[in-house]
């Protein structure tokens, strides 16, 4: 009898103790697949590359940051040319909503949701502007060329990760991005904003990634 309730015992502790969870456990290297298939399939005017590293801390928060390059160049309906091309960089932090199910091991696919801090500094031009002289009542086209501007905004954000191979994920993230400060010289301000999209107070955003976790 004292045997058997040792044993029990011993059991009960085992069955009791978790495995440590390490600090920091991996990193996942990300490519954002949307601006490809639109450079293949859409206006090769408009491209942009962006790329992520996320390192994953107690198989719970990711901690991220994002890079990217975009280049715009469009004509409006009244003829004024508009072109961009700039760097852009985001950070912040994700949180995996699923918890692990007890007695089962825990699933390597992510359900995110976080928030991201991005910052843009670039050059534009603006040509073709019909710019009026009230003294002399005429009008003439000019070109605005090197303009500089510099742009912050937040982003709330959630998507998936699914580990469709050994190491490899593929996944979608949903963004609400909003601008916080847009500081350009003189009145023309920049359309389009790289990593953030057009310039007005709020966007939507849909990025598509393939990723390697080492």
């Amino acid at each position: 009898m004292w045997a058997t309730f040792s044993v029990s015992a011993q059991k009960t502790i085992q069955a009791t103790e978790k495995t440590p969870v390490k600090l920091l456990n991996n990193f996942r290297l990300e490519a954002d697949l949307v601006p490809l298939g639109m450079l293949v399939f859409g206006n090769r005017q408009n491209y942009s590359f962006e790329a992520a590293l996320q390192p994953s801390l107690l198989e719970k928060y990711f901690p991220v940051i994002e890079v990217g390059f975009a280049h715009s160049e469009n004509t409006a309906t009244n003829g004024i040319n508009y072109k961009a091309s700039g760097p852009y960089a985001r950070l912040g932090f994700d949180f995996n909503v699923m918890k692990p199910k007890p007695g089962k091991k825990p699933t390597n696919n992510l359900f995110l949701a976080g928030v991201r801090l991005g910052y843009s500094a670039f050059s534009y031009e603006l040509n073709n502007i019909t710019v009026s002289q009230d003294y002399w009542g005429e009008s003439m086209t000019r070109d605005f060329t090197n303009i500089h501007s510099d742009n912050i905004w937040f982003e709330i954000v959630a998507g998936i990760r699914v580990e469709i191979l050994p190491h490899i994920y593929m996944g979608w993230t949903i963004r609400n991005k909003n601008l916080l400060a847009n500081n350009t010289l003189g009145k023309f301000h920049a359309p389009y904003i790289p990593g953030y999209g057009r310039n007005k107070d709020s966007n939507w955003g849909v990025n598509y990634a393939i990723g390697y976790m080492f």
